[in-house]
């Protein structure tokens, strides 16, 4: 049995995005498996240079290779599934959950090389800062495929992301560095301080 695809223009990019993995161990986030991607198509698809993969196509694509809807971990799989569907481009992610705090991870993966192209992962104490991390993939995922240009859009969406609840978990975060030097500053201001006071030449040590 072959899927039918809509032809495309020459230009556009075809996107397949997969309904999320609910790995938090409780089934009462079911719904958002669902919800995060059809949110995240239809923000994608307003996008004239993307056409999004019809979630009928997607489901009968999927029965006949027998794969399951969520398949975050396996490149090769959603790299098949992008075959049949004709798609450039497979989006996978999963939602986990350790304590009072969530971790959504997001994966878009290249069909024709099965190369991860953007990895990107979120952690947020509240259900409702989804919303915002569906913000800004459905603005790095368009960017990086070169339909849009959205440097400056995905910068300020990044900065609010990380000036509220919600915090980057992919690449370094050197916060750390910042803070042991500026406790170390305060910490050798607070030595010499009291030797002044004490009215005794000041003795710095080493603090690294």
């Amino acid at each position: 049995m072959s899927i039918p695809v809509a032809p495309v223009h020459a230009t556009e990019k075809i996107i397949a995005v997969l309904d999320f993995s609910n790995d938090t161990g409780e089934s009462k986030f079911d719904n958002l498996k669902h919800g995060l991607a059809e949110s995240l198509s239809t923000k994608l698809a307003k996008y004239k240079g993307l056409k999004i993969v019809e979630r009928n196509q997607l489901d009968a694509a999927i029965k006949e290779l027998g794969f399951n809807q969520s398949m975050f971990v396996d490149s090769n799989q959603a790299s098949q599934l992008g075959k049949m569907l004709g798609a450039n481009v497979i989006v996978v992610g999963s939602l986990l959950k350790a304590g009072t705090r969530f971790e959504i991870n997001v994966r878009m993966i290249d069909v024709e090389t099965s190369q991860i192209s953007v990895s990107e992962g979120f952690t947020f104490s509240s259900e409702n800062d989804i919303l915002a991390v569906v913000k800004y993939l459905s603005l790095k995922i368009p960017d990086e495929l070169g339909v849009i240009n959205a440097d400056d859009e995905i910068f300020e969406a990044r900065k609010f992301l990380e000036s509220g609840n919600t915090s980057p978990v992919s690449g370094g975060d050197n916060s750390w560095i910042i803070w042991t030097v500026i406790g170390g500053v305060v910490l050798i201001g607070g030595v010499v301080a009291v030797a002044v006071l004490a009215g005794q030449k000041p003795v710095v040590q080493n603090v690294s």
